[in-house]
Order: C-alpha cells, then structure tokens, then sequence
C-alpha cells in the first residue's frame, strides 16, 4: 500500500495531526497540534542557531499559509516570559505525517 503525502495550503491552530512545514530556506519544523510542540531542522547554513531539534511548547499557531512566513507563539520556558513570537522564512511546503518525524531526519 502506498503512503502518498498531500500538500495542504495552510495549517490552522485548530487542526489536529503532525505536520512538516518546509521554509524557502529549506529548514523544517515539524509541527505537532496534538501535542502542542514544535520541532526545528535547520539546513546548512540556515540563520537558526538555537534549539535545533529541541521540542518545544506550542502556545499558538498564528499563521502557516504556502507563500507566507509561519508566525509561532512558543513557549521556550525562560523564567517571566510567557511566550515567544518566532516568524519563519516563507512557507514552500506543507505536509501531514504519520510517523511524526521530519523527512530524512531521524529521531
């Protein structure tokens, strides 16, 4: 049986599933609604230096629209802050998953 993956317009904050969002810069996040955390795979050269490949907290999904910066609320548990605002590199991909982690990566 074949596994095709469908490419989706736009992830919402009320959806359900993992899903990896692909930047023009190629870095990946792999976006979990249901268990609200957000992982990050930066590529070669991507401006992205902290918490690569750490979980971290979800607090909303403002925006992931194909075409568009991703707008995050994260919860990077630093003492007093209750959320940080992180914008991506526009959208290229957007792909549900069902084995939750990031194509060609590893866990």
């Amino acid at each position: 049986m074949s596994t095709v993956s469908h490419e989706q317009p736009c992830l919402t904050d009320d959806m359900n599933g993992v899903h990896i969002v692909e930047t023009s810069d190629g870095t990946q996040l792999r976006v979990d609604l249901d268990s609200r955390v957000v992982t990050t795979y930066p590529v070669a050269g991507s401006s992205i230096r902290r918490r690569r490949s750490e979980e971290v907290e979800l607090v909303l999904l403002a925006t992931c629209r194909v075409g568009e910066p991703m707008v995050l609320l994260l919860d990077l548990d630093i003492p007093g802050v209750w959320f940080t605002r992180r914008t991506t590199e526009a959208v290229a991909h957007i792909r549900p998953t069902d084995n939750g982690t990031a194509p060609g990566r590893s866990r």
